[in-house]
């Protein structure tokens, strides 16, 4: 456990995973005063992810051998029919913990202050944060806030600002018949306004299901269902599992702002995750760089029109991106029960329509 050693900062970021970390460091590059708070002993620790990002991530965010598990070169899509089609699209499985904290770290060189196993309990209008770090209650200054604190972010409710809709996922570590180059992912009835997937690392791989969490009492038989899908196709090893872990993810798309006064959403609790993917990674380290620039300027300017282009310069990357997913998430529910496969062929990411219609 790390208790902060001050009580002043410019910046308090709240939540280590890679939209906080991200903010913290580009806040402390910025030259502000930060404070970044995990209520985790361990930052990464456990992880509910299912560690698969688009290769595009290594250009935005610090990697080494020790957080790339694997490289995949497409993605194999199993529609209900049973067809399957294969799209090249590169991807990285990452070692999800030793990510995160390799973003904590960054951070911490740059002059951020990390507190781990330390939880927010709320804060008053004149910037001054209630914490709590192994039980025992203190205070700390920072005008700004930056919540970085997952789905049910605890900063977003003092603010108002809360997701809504969530697709609810299950996932286990299975071993595999051998090695896969490719990611798979699997649409089934029973996957209730979401999908399957197998995603490779060496020589196991995340298998998982996530479901409109409207529908959170079919989860088990779904992920069930996936596996001995996975098994029946000569994919996965038997029924053998090494792990388990599950969570919310919100696909609403973003709220309608990320920003309430000096306090600053990003990540899973602004709604930076895919509707119709649940991915998230890649927004959250993308937009956790532009909410702490933003913080930065704020902190050396007092103007708040600076912490206003935060909103302009996250929506200005990735608004459109998130309003197509959001449309095709609407059409793939609504249409869920007529005909998938036309369904899928239309609102999945990989096939021609999905941006054909934009």
């Amino acid at each position: 456990m790390t208790r902060p050693a001050g009580e002043s900062w410019d910046v308090a970021v709240i939540g280590a995973g890679p939209a906080g970390s991200s903010a913290a460091l580009a806040a402390a590059n910025g030259g502000a005063r930060v404070l970044l708070v995990d209520r985790r002993e361990r930052v990464g620790e456990p992880v509910q992810c299912a560690e698969f990002a688009p290769a595009a991530l290594l250009l935005e965010a610090p990697t080494g051998p020790s957080i790339v598990v694997q490289r995949t070169t497409g993605i194999v899509t199993h529609l209900p029919s049973g067809a399957v089609e294969r799209t090249d699209a590169p991807g990285v499985m990452l070692d999800r913990a030793a990510f995160d904290r390799s973003l904590a770290q960054a951070a911490e060189e740059a002059g951020a202050e990390l507190a781990t196993a330390t939880s927010l309990e709320g804060w008053t209008g004149d910037g001054r944060l209630r914490l709590a770090s192994g039980g025992e209650p203190f205070t700390a200054w920072a005008p700004v806030v930056i919540g970085a604190d997952g789905p049910r972010s605890t900063v977003g409710q003092h603010v108002g600002l809360t997701n809504r809709i969530f697709a609810a996922a299950k996932q286990v570590e299975v071993l595999l018949e051998e090695p896969l180059e490719e990611a798979h992912v699997f649409f089934d009835p029973l996957f209730l306004g979401g999908y399957g997937w197998l995603f490779p690392k060496g020589e196991t791989a995340n298998l998982g299901v996530g479901i409109d969490a409207a529908w959170i009492e079919d989860l088990d038989r779904a992920l069930e269902h996936l596996m001995e899908r996975a098994a029946g196709l000569g994919l996965v090893m038997g029924r053998n599992v090494l792990g388990r872990t599950g969570g919310v993810i919100p696909v609403g798309g973003p709220l309608g702002t990320a920003r309430a006064g000096t306090v600053l959403l990003v990540g899973a609790a602004a709604g930076h995750t895919h509707p119709v993917t649940g991915a998230g990674i890649h927004a959250a380290v993308s937009c956790g760089k532009t909410a702490g620039r933003a913080a930065a300027r704020y902190t050396a300017s007092g103007d708040e029109a600076d912490l206003a282009q935060y909103e302009n310069e996250w929506r200005a990357r990735w608004g459109d991106v998130f309003r197509i997913a959001s449309r095709r998430r609407t059409e793939l529910l609504r249409t869920w029960n007529d005909d998938l496969e036309a369904a899928v062929r239309r609102c999945w990411v990989v096939f021609p329509a999905y941006d054909a219609r934009r």
